[in-house]
């Protein structure tokens, strides 16, 4: 079963987007959270979520540092950042650092639903491709 870490700092937040996930994806995934990236990366070291769902701005180790972090793992999970500033220069660290989606807040349901199935994909793409190389390898 798929598992999505939310990180946000604040508490309503991380509900709702639970609250919109859970409504689309049912019982079909385990959910995860922190509240910043400290608890986020330690999270991803012991968890291993497929997706990660991260705000920008938090205390103690912000979206941008987590997303360095994660991006330098053996298995790192697919990154969706969801950031109530529109700024230029936070959207070009998501993509250097791997992010595959950089959701404006307040989050559309639909928008987010999209952007966590294309990451899902590409890690069942990731984990097709790991067989594929490892059968390959064998022969």
């Amino acid at each position: 079963m798929p598992k999505i870490l939310i990180v946000d700092d604040e508490k309503l937040i991380r509900a709702g987007i639970k609250k919109m996930l859970s409504n689309n994806y049912e019982n079909s995934v385990v959910f995860l959270e922190a509240k910043n990236g400290i608890e986020a990366l330690e999270l991803c070291k012991t968890e291993f979520p497929d997706v990660m769902l991260t705000d920008i701005r938090m205390p103690g180790m912000d979206g941008v540092e987590l997303m360095q972090n994660v991006s330098e793992m053996e298995k790192k999970p697919g990154i969706i950042v969801l950031s109530g500033f529109d700024d230029f220069s936070y959207a070009k660290a998501a993509i250097e650092n791997g992010a595959s989606s950089y959701i404006l807040k307040p989050v559309d349901s639909q928008e987010l639903i999209k952007a966590v199935n294309k990451a899902l994909a590409g890690i069942r793409r990731d984990i097709q491709t790991t067989k594929t190389k490892k059968n390959s390898a064998r022969l």
